[in-house]
């Protein structure tokens, strides 16, 4: 999630934060949660922790104020995790974990599932883009979560016939729904990459298309530039356009594959995905009130300006960037590539942050040299080996890369991590800790049971404790993040929620940003070893022990 305004400005009603999608509150009753059912599934990229899934009952690509919504856990999953064995359906509503929990409203065979937002755990970096699913509502079974994936996405915008074309051409007609990080399953390896090349090909692309769109939709009050997640009755995102613009090009004779990775096909696609936003902005323009009499806008500043045209030079800037990560992939999961059986999900993990280098050094728009050593690093086998290292920090590798005086001085041990502490190395107890830690966060109070009860963390320190509640007293925070009064003078700032463990490096918390509504944030070690940070959706804000302020 990009914060364009003040998280922690908890005068933020509940009900814009529901309606944003910037952050999420418990089931309503909506539709009439009484006959609704609970749908059950998994969100693939990497598997997606702390990302919004919502019914989107009138297929506008937006979470409106009334749709069904819920947040993926620690595990990518919603409704039911079969690893667990919990349906979060069954559980209180006014269990934490009850935000995991979504029901389909009534009176509907078929639904359209959207997922975004969120963190991927292949990463532990922010989600970008959305993820979609067409599910039959009156087949689902909750013990059985359905996979939604970039191949889902893709599927969900294509009829029936060309449905069978697409799978016939990627030879995926009989793995298309399965998870292809779940290593428990019968997958075999090539299928497994065939899946793994087409959805991050695919959604990688749609998601930087889109991104290096936004920026031309200006709205005319404002120089703030970009269209897309920036007000309420928006998208929050333009990928799904570039979705359909792929889906346009494929044909019998168009594979996905080569759309991907050929000029010309990729030219047409952003073309058609240009068709397409200009098509979102006009109607979004058209919702704007308008004089009865003249037709015309009554305030026109409210508008979005559609470019006229975008000069061949800006369409062929994008074009290749995009086939620079298509190539990229096809390096990295290419038909050439054999996956390591005997480490197969530290081989995939440390491939999929090696093409999260490129896609986020693409997207933020640094040096070419910086991108060009993120692709040239991603064909070295000793730097894929060394992103295998759980304790690789990709925020910290990624902004490494792009300050290098000279990238190309940069070798395979840039993913080298030797000072990073995990958490319980850095909390200072082999046996996890317990109660109030005074020498934590910012030299501020973190309180791991609110309720007082001693609580130990299984950060790899021995603890009992995966989850539990957290408080911390936020006053180290500055700028944006701050919490000010009417006279702008700083107020302290308890920061209340929920933790889950989701590796040694890494926790999820849900913060209570004000009654009712939870915002997914990533709290990691820094890489040196002196503290810690939080995520804010892209956004760190630094702890450093023994300090009240960063």
């Amino acid at each position: 999630m990009t914060f364009r305004k003040n998280l922690y400005a908890i005068s933020i009603s509940a009900v814009i934060l529901a309606m944003t999608g910037c952050g999420i509150t418990p089931q309503d009753d909506g539709l009439g949660n009484s006959s609704s059912k609970p749908m059950s599934g998994v969100v693939v990229d990497g598997y997606l922790a702390g990302a919004i899934v919502y019914v989107d009952v009138n297929e506008n690509n937006m979470l409106d104020a009334w749709e069904k919504r819920a947040l993926t856990d620690t595990k990518g999953y919603f409704t039911f995790n079969p690893i667990t064995d919990v349906n979060y359906c069954e559980l209180p509503e006014t269990d934490s974990k009850f935000i995991h929990c979504l029901k389909a409203p009534s009176g509907y065979s078929e639904v359209m599932l959207r997922m975004t937002k969120g963190y991927d755990l292949a990463t532990v970096e922010p989600f970008t883009g959305t993820i979609s699913i067409r599910a039959n509502v009156s087949s689902a079974d909750v013990n059985i979560p359905i996979v939604a994936t970039p191949v889902s996405g893709l599927l969900s915008e294509m009829n029936t016939a060309e449905q069978t074309q697409f799978l016939s051409d990627e030879g995926i007609t009989d793995v298309a729904a399965t998870d292809f990080l779940d290593y428990t399953n019968t997958l075999i390896a090539d299928d497994r990459r065939k899946l793994l090349n087409i959805a991050l090909k695919a959604h990688k692309v749609a998601d930087v298309v889109a991104d290096l769109l936004d920026p031309y939709y200006d709205q005319t009050q404002s120089t703030a530039t970009g269209f897309f997640g920036v007000e309420e009755n928006i998208p929050t995102d333009g990928s799904l356009y570039v979705y359909r613009a792929i889906v346009s090009q494929v044909s019998a004779t168009n594979t996905l594959s080569s759309i991907l990775t050929d000029a010309t096909k990729m030219d047409a696609v952003i073309n058609q995905a240009i068709v397409n936003m200009n098509g979102v902005i006009e109607d979004y323009n058209a919702r704007l009130p308008h004089d009865i009499n003249t037709d015309t806008l009554v305030s026109p500043t409210d508008a979005f300006v559609i470019p006229t045209t975008l000069d061949s030079a800006a369409i062929t800037a994008i074009r290749d960037k995009v086939l620079n990560i298509s190539n990229t992939v096809e390096v990295v999961f290419g038909a050439t590539v054999t996956l390591d059986s005997a480490a197969l999900s530290d081989d995939v993990i440390s491939r999929i942050r090696a093409i999260d280098a490129v896609v986020s050094l693409t997207r933020n728009g640094d040096s070419a040299a910086a991108i060009s050593k993120a692709v040239s690093l991603a064909s070295d086998a000793a730097y894929l080996t060394n992103l295998r290292n759980p304790a690789v920090d990709m925020a910290s590798l990624k902004k490494r890369i792009a300050t290098a005086t000279d990238p190309s001085l940069l070798d395979a041990t840039v993913a080298n991590f030797a000072g990073r502490q995990s958490f319980s190395q850095l909390l200072g107890s082999s046996s996890g800790l317990t109660g109030t830690n005074t020498e934590g966060f910012g030299g501020n109070a973190l309180d791991l049971d609110s309720g007082g009860d001693a609580v130990n963390i299984d950060f790899g320190g021995g603890g009992t404790d995966t989850s539990g509640s957290l408080s911390i007293d936020a006053t180290f925070l500055t700028g944006d993040y701050a919490k000010t009064d009417a006279t702008g003078a700083q107020e302290p700032l308890a920061l209340e929620g929920t933790w889950e463990k989701i590796d040694d490096y890494s926790m999820l918390m849900n913060i209570e940003v004000t009654a009712g509504v939870y915002e997914p944030v990533i709290v990691k070690p820094n890489e040196d070893g002196t503290g810690y940070y939080f995520d804010l959706g892209g956004e760190q804000v630094v702890w450093a022990p023994g300090a009240a302020t960063p």
